[in-house]
This record gives C-alpha cells, structure tokens and sequence, in this order.
C-alpha cells in the first residue's frame, strides 16, 4: 500500500508543484512507526464498515473497518469516504489537506 502512495507522489509533486524530496520525507515521517494489523484486530468492525460503505466499493470495507475500530483519522483521495456516513464516523484527510496541515505548498 505504501508503495502505491509513493508511486503517485512524482505525479502530485508535480501538478502541485511541490518538492518531491520534502513530499517524501513528509511521507517518511507519517509512516515512521507504522504498523500493520491482521484482520482479526478489526474484524468486529467488519460489518458496520460494509453498511456504511459497501454499497459504493467493497474494497473500502477493511480500510474504514480499521479506522473505525482505532479511531483514527484516514488519509484517502477517494470520494467514497467523503460520504456523510463515514464522515460523521471518522475524519478524513485528502492529500491536500495533508499538504496543508504540513505547511508543504
């Protein structure tokens, strides 16, 4: 997944002409400590992600599954999470509004 991530920031450096080594290192420094959780960490929020997602992409059931049960804040482009149901669940970050919490426009 972080892969992923990674492979797109050339791109959003430059449509937003951002430094893509200080873009980098702002991702470096969000995943420092990162960890990974095996579904049965966050399986008893399985079915309340799929009710309130599932109907738009079953792909984002286990993300918003994860975020549910850690109460954290997720960081997605997908519009799918903009939704007031996962909304007034969860807060969501886009990548802008990371740039800008980050100060890196």
């Amino acid at each position: 997944m972080l892969e992923r991530v990674r492979f797109h920031f050339p791109r959003i450096a430059k449509k937003k002409g951002l430094d893509l080594h200080r873009l980098l290192r702002a991702l470096e420094l969000i995943c420092w400590g990162l960890e990974v959780f095996p579904e049965a960490f966050y399986k008893d929020y399985l079915e309340d992600a799929e009710q309130i997602i599932g109907h738009r992409d079953k792909k984002d059931i286990h993300p918003l599954a994860l975020t549910l049960k850690l109460r954290f804040p997720i960081w997605t482009n997908d519009l799918d999470f903009k939704i007031p149901e996962v909304t007034e669940r969860v807060q969501v970050y886009t990548t802008q509004d990371l740039i800008n919490v980050l100060e890196l426009n």
